[in-house]
């Protein structure tokens, strides 16, 4: 217990005090390069999709507005104001409507000011700091660099591991189109954090590491502080299948809910900190704004949760790539997972293929806990799914391997 709170209250400190020390950034550091960025976004007239006419499909979209809100938040950051200003993270209210020069807001008082005090908003700790040199363009070109490095060295360290699990992880990603992830703030921070932890992992399976469980309550953390809600999931079920895969028979049901409540502990706890300071500096209109959006996000007024539940499944798997191209993709998604969970309650012997089938179903747990949310936003949370996509490739190619279920795993 001492060394998940030490664990905890390092974290932390490093986290909030990296959010604190931007705040000394003067905004006029970062004026000249937050005004190219809207002018960018206007000039190119970026506001949802890559300037492809074949990427303008739903499964390719990129969150812009999200973007723009990042990126007033950043500027918005009041070296004067330090506290108030970072526990409130206002940003232009302009940038939920139409398209227009948003710069032109920046130090005018036509500009309406809003909150987004719910999220910790951590992003803005490398927005800040990027603005002071580069516009929003040069800053997409350093993420779409940095997470190709990342994405391409799991790769090489999961395909030096097991080359079967390696080339999962590869179909799971051209699946989810994962070349869409890198051009959105807002869609990049799980994934970096996902897939970072896993090369950690990796490193730290080799060494034979007791500390593997600590790696999750940090990724929790780390999710909760960078990430407003996207893919939150992929920084515990990834990480999870991965370590089950790798150590074959030596984690039990135990090692793996003891790894999910400490996930679970740094993902919740981050939030109830945040949201106890809100509180503190913003009293009961903050809690009611919080309810308010936990709500929307829960369910549609006098709609069917359970039908929107089902409608999102399958807008889910209609996103992924091939399958939004196959007339009959959805139904012959739903009855190969079908064919594959029937054999694995019925007529599976081998437990492990059982714990890694639990992890990977765990996003689709979250979609029916949060369905409105998933409804509204299932153009990005669909890419939550990687480890059910990697579960299925191994799952086929070792049963037809082995002419068992997945003896050879």
């Amino acid at each position: 217990m001492k060394k998940i709170l030490k664990t905890y209250i390092l974290t932390f400190l490093i986290l909030i005090i990296s959010l604190f020390l931007v705040s000394f950034i003067p905004k006029k550091a970062v004026y000249k390069n937050t005004v190219s960025s809207f002018k960018y976004y206007y000039n190119q007239k970026k506001i949802g999709y890559l300037n492809n006419n074949m990427l303008k499909k739903d499964y390719y979209k990129i969150d812009y507005k999200a973007d723009m809100k990042s990126l007033s938040m950043a500027y918005e950051i009041d070296e004067k104001d330090k506290i108030n200003s970072l526990v409130k993270m206002n940003y232009i209210a302009q940038t939920e409507g139409e398209l227009q020069d948003f710069s032109k807001y920046l130090k005018s008082d036509k500009a309406i000011i809003i909150n987004y005090s719910r999220y910790w908003q951590g992003q803005t700790i490398f927005l800040r700091i990027l603005l002071i040199f580069f516009n929003i363009q040069i800053i997409y070109f350093i993420g779409v660099g940095f997470f190709s490095l990342i994405l391409i060295f799991l790769t090489y360290k999961l395909l030096k591991k097991d080359k079967l699990l390696g080339i999962s992880f590869i179909i799971g990603n051209i699946l989810i189109n994962f070349f869409i992830i890198p051009y959105c703030i807002e869609y990049i921070f799980a994934f970096l954090i996902s897939y970072i932890s896993c090369i950690v992992l990796i490193k730290m399976i080799d060494r034979n590491s007791k500390n593997i469980s600590l790696l999750f309550l940090i990724n929790g953390m780390l999710v909760a502080f960078f990430d407003f809600l996207t893919c939150e999931t992929i920084t515990l079920s990834l990480p999870l299948f991965i370590y089950i895969y790798l150590t074959k028979d030596k984690i039990t049901y135990k090692d793996i809910f003891k790894i999910i409540l400490l996930w679970t502990f740094g993902y919740a706890g981050m939030f109830i900190i945040k949201w106890s300071i809100a509180y503190a500096l913003m009293g009961k209109k903050f809690i009611k704004s919080t309810a308010f959006y936990a709500k929307k996000r829960i369910y549609f007024e006098n709609e069917n949760t359970l039908l929107i539940s089902i409608t999102n499944i399958g807008k889910i798997i209609k996103d992924l790539f091939i399958f939004n191209k196959f007339k009959y993709g959805l139904t012959l998604f739903c009855g190969v997972l079908f064919y594959i969970i029937y054999n694995i309650v019925f007529n599976n012997k081998n437990k492990k293929l059982t714990k890694l089938l639990f992890v990977s179903l765990i996003p689709i747990l979250r979609y029916i806990l949060l369905p409105a949310h998933t409804y509204v936003h299932g153009y990005f949370v669909y890419r939550a799914i990687l480890p059910l996509l990697i579960f299925i490739t191994v799952y086929i190619v070792s049963v037809k391997k082995s002419g068992n279920l997945l003896n050879s795993c």
